[in-house]
């Protein structure tokens, strides 16, 4: 099967639009997928992977972030993704363009994007969270490797001055050698002037206490009929904690969850491993799909 794509503007609660791209399979999908990417990455980065997906039958619906991509329109908008409140509201946005839906739909999201996956799984509203049929997240940032992790005191006067300066911007640069063992790859995306490295105040802090927040388990998973979660890591990523993963699966009260850990992966997953991302994510998609539908036919009995 084969597959296109297609662009379109998503209008944010505040009306600011939003760049979006969609991998379509040539015939009516069997699922969909919303897809979150991670910090100084733009769903462009991601053509190599979604066309297996969308060639497989399933939709994918990625946004480039605010702040991020082609969604910014002038420098000062780089990593300006506003408040953890503006960012979970813009995912919960993307997901409400596609609802209802009469094929299961899912969120996903790499790295940063993980983490917000899961954060809003945790925090999301309850009467959008029920429609979807599972959560997965791809080396989510819920601490960062140590090869990555700033000072302590770094991460709190960068808190504290948030607070007064929001918008300030600032270089966070990622070691581009780590993100993957294709090393085209990783000279391509330092090189792509959409990866920016920029973040603000703001945004930065949001990201952190996020990463805490799930990593504390000051916000977790709250189990429900239908809830499903699949966490993907790899065993040598150094951008963000292996271990951080496993343990928050570990300790989530929730029934239907699976963590896959690929030995000898770094960071950037879908680059390393994209067949067999693939392969988890579809297989994760049909099981998913299947206890819906039953669960649907039951209800209705």
């Amino acid at each position: 099967m084969s597959s296109r794509t297609e662009e379109k503007p998503l209008k944010g609660s505040d009306g600011i639009d939003l760049y979006t791209k969609s991998w379509l399979p040539s015939s009516a999908p069997t699922a969909q997928i919303c897809f979150i990417h991670g910090f100084s990455d733009h769903v462009g980065r991601y053509a190599n992977y979604f066309p297996l997906l969308a060639e497989r039958g399933v939709a994918v619906h990625a946004l480039d972030q605010r702040g991020w991509g082609k969604s910014v329109r002038k420098s000062a908008d780089r990593g300006a993704t506003g408040p953890t409140s503006k960012v979970m509201d813009d995912i919960t946005t993307l997901l409400q363009s596609y609802l209802p839906s009469s094929i299961p739909i899912f969120l996903m999201g790499h790295s940063m994007g993980g983490q917000e996956t899961l954060y809003w799984a945790c925090t999301g509203p309850q009467d959008v969270k029920k429609q979807l049929a599972g959560f997965i997240a791809v080396a989510p940032w819920i601490q960062l490797h140590s090869k990555s992790q700033p000072s302590w005191l770094k991460v709190r006067a960068g808190k504290l001055v948030s607070l007064l300066l929001p918008n300030h911007q600032l270089k966070s640069e990622l070691d581009a050698n780590v993100l993957s063992h294709n090393e085209a790859e990783n000279v391509d995306w330092k090189n792509d002037p959409l990866c920016h490295d920029t973040g603000t105040l703001e945004g930065m802090a949001g990201a952190l206490t996020r990463a805490d927040e799930l990593h504390n388990g000051d916000v977790s998973l709250v189990d429900y009929e239908g809830l499903r979660v699949l966490v993907v890591h790899g065993g040598e990523d150094m951008v963000t904690s292996t271990p951080a993963s496993k343990q928050f699966v570990e300790r989530a009260a929730v029934k239907q969850k699976t963590l896959k850990i690929y030995e000898g992966i770094y960071h950037n997953v879908h680059v390393d491993t994209p067949e067999r991302l693939r392969d988890d994510v579809l297989e994760f998609i049909g099981q998913a799909s299947a206890s819906s539908s039953t669960s649907q036919t039951q209800s209705k009995l």
